[in-house]
């Protein structure tokens, strides 16, 4: 592969050079497949927070620990350890499924709720229909949506 070689964005029009170097994050004009940063529990103190006084839902791939904030909006975590996905790669994929699933689910929200996913082994096998199958339950069965 041509490491000067021009690629046109996926929008058209505009070409960017190098991006082969770059690899596929470099088409990407805009983030959005990120999840807007006022919906991110973050810090650490707010993750710890969450684990220390939230309320636990467990299921077979992932334990949900949720917790009532008095913000304007509600905030996602994810945690996937390394012994549960072995290879880096797994791991975000894992975490970029559940980001977009909640990504779609956010705005159904009743309250506002700081809410943290520990995903564990099982988690990397499912689809991602499947996992977006079992987060919808939890959620609902949290009372959350």
């Amino acid at each position: 592969m041509a490491f000067w070689r021009a690629r046109a964005l996926p929008e058209g029009g505009e070409f960017y050079h190098g991006a082969a170097r770059k690899g596929a994050n470099a088409l990407r004009s805009d983030a959005t497949y990120m999840l807007v940063r006022k919906f991110r529990l973050s810090s650490r103190q707010d993750i710890e927070k969450v684990l220390r006084k939230g309320k636990i839902l467990k299921t077979n791939h992932f334990s949900m620990r949720f917790l009532l904030n008095n913000l304007a909006s509600s905030r996602i975590g994810f945690v996937v350890s390394a012994q549960a996905v072995r290879p880096a790669a797994g791991r975000n994929l894992l975490k970029r499924r559940a980001r977009e699933i909640i990504k779609n689910k956010i705005k159904s929200f009743k309250k506002r709720y700081d809410v943290l996913f520990i995903f564990s082994k099982g988690a990397a096998l499912l689809s991602f229909h499947e996992l977006e199958e079992k987060i919808e339950l939890a959620l609902a069965a949290a009372g959350i949506i």
